[in-house]
């Protein structure tokens, strides 16, 4: 049968995109910390660019409380904002991150990552699908049980949120595959998060009170 004829009885002329080979332990540590890697990033930049804005406006009339989270974050201690203020915060951008970054976030492209549909279909991965992947790490400490999930998982690596969605996360660029095992990338990113959210967020939410009040 022809790709004209296909086309008439409805069948799709794409493709499958063949299936993964079997990733050697190499391969999944190089995935798994680029993974890390650019999800650390993202976090670590929303929370400079927002989360501090956000305490800001919310505990604006109440300067002792913020005083509070600015002196525990000095101090090195937990200056968590209550978790229905972070939540108005980070869902928005669990929801939308790769529909900023033009349908992957900013940070797999800064890794050279790419997001694919798992049924081998070259067809672009839905909105639909990007929101129902990012919905389990909204649960605190689910993040990291993902993490295990997709290193010890399937040849895809796919988190429960990839089954879910049906989605995984590929080589931007198969042609030339960045090697390499990125452990010194991930532990920067970390290193950079702990800054961040201990000393230069608490900082942020201080000057941003100030320039409100």
């Amino acid at each position: 049968m022809t790709d004209i004829e296909n086309n008439e009885a409805g069948a799709d002329p794409t493709p499958p995109a063949p299936e993964p080979e079997k990733l050697s332990k190499e391969r999944r540590i190089n995935l798994i910390n680029r993974r890390s890697t650019a999800y650390i990033l993202e976090i670590t930049v929303w929370h400079v660019a927002f989360m501090p804005l956000v305490i800001a406006i919310f505990l604006h009339n109440n300067e002792q409380a913020l005083l509070e989270v600015i002196e525990a974050g000095a101090a090195g201690e937990s200056w968590d904002p209550p978790f229905w203020l972070t939540s108005l915060v980070w869902l928005p951008f669990l929801f939308f991150r790769e529909r900023l970054g033009g349908g992957v976030s900013w940070g797999k492209k800064f890794m050279g990552l790419d997001l694919a549909r798992s049924d081998g279909s070259d067809h672009p991965v839905s909105e639909k699908s990007r929101r129902t992947r990012n919905l389990v790490l909204i649960i605190p400490l689910l993040p990291l049980i993902e993490y295990f999930v997709a290193y010890y998982g399937n040849h895809k690596m796919q988190r429960l949120g990839d089954k879910w969605s049906g989605t995984y996360v590929v080589e931007a660029d198969v042609a030339k595959p960045r090697t390499g095992s990125y452990s010194a990338a991930v532990l920067g990113a970390f290193i950079a998060a702990i800054y961040v959210y201990g000393s230069l967020a608490p900082d942020l939410a201080q000057f941003w009170f100030k320039t409100l009040m």
